[in-house]
């Protein structure tokens, strides 16, 4: 008898030993959901503001420096951009059809293909709210980040891949999440495959004062939790696109009715914004809080722990905000 429940006994160990194992070798090869953290040193950050500086010439000079290039665009008009593409090996792959005869392939899906990213020689990469078109220049408020890292340039580089590819609206899970950059933390991540909405409510939870700039805010979920920290005291603030405040779905009214404080940006043109700071974080990419964003989009952020940044960018807020309108 006591011999059989040793074996017993035994048998369940090596089960569960078995089992660990199996768990293990998952979380290494990027089917777990505990994220791996790696280590870089800090080599440069750039932060721009569009409607100040020269995204364009940015972009331009990138391409200028660089003898390869991968980009996904939403949309590219600006023949800066397009006459330093060519001059190299480059790839293209847009949402809508370009205006001139750039080559490029073209998103088949029926959901956008929203990014607004390029990779340099596989160790630099610019991402942000903008898309190279003459309107989205000088015109409308965008932001462009550039940083030169070996494992973010893999993971967009990854993404670039799937894209080029035909795999749109949900790939592979980004193999590099988290980048300790110096004294920098970075996140990273490729919606919806990613699940951008979660780390966004993630970083939300953890705030005591956020500000946002957002174009387009129809996520339920997103405006809920932002009512729910701002009864329990937390310090909120926000400013939205005015043409899309009256749009079925935004969230712009149900915000305001609960007490937070979001205004309708007062630029002629377009608030293309999708940036969020919160405390000594900035979220910045191509992500809107919507449902389109959520589960159909190829869209991609980054997460950047840095009071720098943070308070380059909230000064920025400070100037819309100062300008926007109660309405």
């Amino acid at each position: 008898m006591k011999s059989k429940t040793l074996l017993k006994i035994g048998i369940l160990c090596f089960i569960l030993g078995i089992s660990l194992i199996s768990l293990r070798n998952r979380s290494f090869s990027g089917f777990s959901t505990l994220e791996k953290k790696v280590n870089e040193d800090y080599k440069k950050i750039d932060l721009y503001f569009c409607e100040k500086d020269d995204c364009e010439s940015v972009i331009a000079d990138l391409i200028n420096k660089s003898t390869k290039e991968d980009c996904a665009f939403y949309d590219i008009d600006l023949e800066k951009i397009t006459n330093e593409l060519v001059k190299d090996p480059y790839r293209l792959v847009t949402d809508n059809v370009c205006k001139n005869e750039i080559a490029r392939k073209e998103d088949g899906n029926k959901a956008l293909m929203h990014n607004k990213f390029c990779i340099y020689d596989n160790k630099i990469i610019s991402t942000g709210s903008f898309n190279p078109k003459k309107s989205s220049a000088l015109k409308d408020n965008n932001n462009l980040i550039v940083i030169e890292s070996y494992y973010l340039a893999k993971n967009y580089e990854d993404e670039f891949e799937e894209l080029w590819n035909g795999i749109f609206g949900s790939g592979d899970k980004v193999k590099y999440p988290i980048i300790q950059y110096g004294n920098v933390t970075i996140e990273n991540y490729f919606c919806p495959e990613d699940k951008c909405e979660q780390h966004l409510i993630e970083k939300l939870n953890a705030g005591k004062e956020i500000y946002f700039l957002i174009f387009s805010f129809t996520d339920t979920d997103v405006s809920q939790k932002l009512i729910d920290l701002h009864n329990s005291g937390i310090k909120i603030q926000g400013v939205v696109e005015k043409q899309r405040i009256n749009m079925q779905y935004e969230q712009y009214k149900k915000l305001r009715l609960n007490g937070i404080d979001v205004r309708a940006d007062s630029n002629k043109y377009l608030l293309h914004d999708k940036t969020w700071i919160i405390d000594d974080i900035i979220i910045i990419g191509s992500y809107n809080p919507t449902s389109s964003g959520n589960t159909r989009n190829d869209e991609n952020i980054l997460i950047i722990k840095d009071a720098e940044l943070a308070n380059k960018m909230k000064a920025r807020f400070d100037e819309i905000y100062a300008k926007a309108q109660n309405i």
